[in-house]
């Protein structure tokens, strides 16, 4: 366990480390997120395409839901990091997770899945 300041340096630690590890491992450098992700996971991403990073950007459909689809055709060849976050903070929508993995974990089983959760105590019982 990592304790951190605050949400952005949370989510930049675990974007740019993972895709840092994944890399000098061999296991790719692409990092795919959802087009809603807060800007402390795309910035991150985005700041690592100097080094040699591919940053793909998953499509929401109209209820801000990630387009499994568009996930799908964004995890062919080695993925270093898929990011989604469980509850968008500016229209609420809460991705569906379990699917994500699924896809993650068929498509790209070498990627690590990050999700940040920081909004998902406004918007969800959590305590189960």
């Amino acid at each position: 366990m990592v304790f951190t300041g605050g949400g952005t340096e949370a989510d930049n630690l675990a974007v740019i480390g993972v895709a840092r590890v994944a890399a000098a491992q061999g296991r790719g450098r692409r990092i795919v997120l959802s087009a809603i992700e807060h800007k402390a996971v795309s910035a991150a991403a985005h700041l690592l395409e100097p080094e040699g990073f591919e940053v793909r950007v998953v499509a929401v459909g109209a209820d801000g839901l990630v387009d499994l689809d568009d996930l799908d055709d964004a995890l062919t060849g080695p993925v270093a990091v898929v990011s989604v976050m469980l509850v968008n903070n500016e229209v609420g929508a809460i991705q569906p997770l379990d699917a994500v993995a699924e896809v993650v974990r068929e498509r790209a089983p070498g990627a690590v899945l990050h999700t940040d959760a920081a909004q998902a105590l406004c918007w969800l019982d959590v305590r189960e």
